[in-house]
């Protein structure tokens, strides 16, 4: 069994993207990778098919429209307010003349 082993150049290309941003995957967890060598301050990392077809698989998403605004959701309840709209600019009126002055 072997398995190929890509480098980040490889694959920011592959998954369309820059290097940053596959770093960045990679530093959340997101992406899985294979440490090469024995260096501690700057590992060189690798990458397989199969962890880049895993991280795919778990980034596709689907769009589904938000049922709450879609038009054929309907209402649970029905609105029994009796509340009156008041411009702002009558209701800043009101309040300053209800204000006392010093």
């Amino acid at each position: 069994m072997t398995t190929e082993l890509r480098s980040p150049a490889e694959i920011a290309a592959r998954l369309h993207c820059s290097p940053r941003t596959l770093a960045e995957h990679v530093r959340t967890g997101g992406l899985r990778y294979v440490i090469i060598g024995h260096g501690t301050k700057r590992p060189r990392k690798m990458f397989t098919d199969a962890d880049v077809e895993e991280f795919i698989e778990r980034q596709t998403r689907r769009d589904v429209p938000c049922q709450s605004t879609s038009p054929r959701a309907r209402r649970s309840t029905t609105t029994t307010s009796n509340s009156e709209v008041i411009a702002f600019t009558a209701l800043r009126k009101r309040l300053s003349a209800e204000k006392p002055r010093r």
